[in-house]
């Protein structure tokens, strides 16, 4: 009987791997492969990604990896990367501009000037994005400045709304959280149960910190 295992593919910004995993969490079988940023050819030092030799990396790290799992039964494929340098693509999926990788510098002027559009302290408290050039939205910015015809092919046909903010699923698969590999949900009385020992800790700790503050307060008093 073949093992079921599923499949990771895991791109980093120094390695692209290949790992596969059963229903226990073992790793079967792993291969990784350098990754590394291009040189944009609009500038010099100007840094994006190659959607194509990412893809290969992940199909060389797959070829590694392919006579591992001659026993075993694929049953899932699932993609984890950095979520920064996303990227534009159209309706049928097709990538509209290359993808700017997290170390260029091009959306650093972006943030400096954020102020345009709204303050710094106001974006963190909305969205929670911080002073870091590499921010997605630094990157949304700067291609609505500098290539605004590309938000236009973005729009799905036949929607007659202004675009505010865009989420493209296609989903293939789903399944409900699974309490094997998913943290379960504690109740608020739950959480003070098990934290009461911590709790109390704490509570003794600043006792205990406020009676030595006394107790030198009370020797320079004496000096």
């Amino acid at each position: 009987m073949k093992q079921d295992v599923i499949l990771v593919l895991d791109c980093g910004a120094t390695n692209v791997r290949a790992m596969a995993v059963d229903r226990q969490g073992n790793i079967i079988a792993r291969a990784a492969t350098a990754n590394a940023s291009d040189i944009a050819a609009e500038k010099s030092d100007w840094h994006q990604w190659s959607l194509e030799a990412i893809m290969q990396r992940f199909a060389d790290c797959c070829r590694q990896i392919h006579d591992q799992l001659a026993s075993c039964t694929v049953r899932g494929i699932t993609v984890t990367t950095f979520g920064v340098d996303g990227a534009l693509v159209d309706e049928q999926g097709a990538l509209l501009y290359p993808i700017i990788s997290w170390k260029c510098p091009r959306t650093a002027a972006v943030m400096d000037t954020i102020s345009r559009y709204m303050s710094a302290r106001q974006l963190q408290q909305i969205a929670g994005v911080g002073a870091f050039a590499f921010n997605t939205l630094y990157k949304l910015i700067w291609l609505k400045e500098n290539h605004p015809q590309l938000l236009a092919q973005v729009a799905p046909a036949n929607y007659r709304a202004r675009i505010e903010r865009l989420f493209l699923f296609h989903l293939q698969a789903f399944d409900w959280n699974c309490p094997q590999h998913i943290t379960p949900r504690y109740s608020a009385q739950q959480v003070a149960e098990y934290s009461q020992n911590l709790q109390q800790r704490i509570h003794d700790l600043e006792q205990e910190n406020q009676r030595l503050q006394q107790q030198l307060a009370r020797r320079g008093e004496s000096a």
